[in-house]
């Protein structure tokens, strides 16, 4: 698969994973695991989405975006939900990365693991820490940065799923505009000058 800001290839394997949070980026990456398989005529490959508990709502978040990704891509999608947390993983608002290696080990390396981070180099607003590559998992998004995702969204069409999307990483309903992924995602809309859609209530 080609888009303007990313060539995305998924090689021969028995089954794909993917730590989904439903959020603009993992929401973006499923979507694209979805197409190329399609594209590549793999159809039938298992797709597993993992997702780590988190207060802020994730558990419930992921649920409904991959009943809606099942239903507008008529693929089935198995989902681990609610894998536990690590307190301190949680209180900084980030899945424990060990989850993915329980995966992993889940389907005894034989998954192919992908993860939606991206450093976002040129946004002023900067990560405590920084991405980099690993050996158990493909990061395809992590020299990207969240304003060339965003528009990988609407390139592909994907927009109407964006509503559905949940960023903040502080607190469960709405956004606090003060974490990091608020203020990352505040400025990709501003430098794209499209306006930022309110997240759909789980409630509605």
């Amino acid at each position: 698969m080609k888009l303007k800001h990313i060539q995305f290839e998924i090689p021969q394997c028995d089954r794909i994973g993917i730590s989904f949070s439903a959020g603009l980026d993992s929401t973006l990456l499923l979507s694209m695991i979805i197409l190329e398989l399609k594209q590549t005529l793999r159809e039938d490959l298992p797709i597993i989405a993992f997702t780590t508990f988190k207060e802020t709502g994730e558990p419930e978040y992921t649920e409904r975006m991959i009943s809606l990704l099942e239903k507008h891509f008529d693929k089935r999608i198995t989902h681990i939900n609610s894998i536990p947390n690590k307190e301190e993983y949680e209180k900084a608002g980030l899945a424990d990365p060990e989850n993915i290696q329980k995966v992993y080990d889940l389907y005894n390396g034989n998954i192919k693991i992908y993860v939606a981070v991206n450093n976002s180099n040129d946004c002023p607003v900067k990560l405590p820490f920084e991405y980099s590559k690993h050996t158990t998992f493909e990061s395809p998004f992590l020299d990207l940065s969240k304003t060339q995702l965003l528009e990988s969204l609407y390139e592909l069409e994907l927009d109407k799923f964006i509503p559905y999307t949940h960023t903040c990483s502080r607190q469960k309903h709405g956004n606090c505009n003060i974490c990091y992924s608020c203020q990352e995602r505040k400025w990709a809309y501003e430098t794209l000058g499209i306006e930022n859609p309110n997240t759909i209530s789980l409630e509605d």
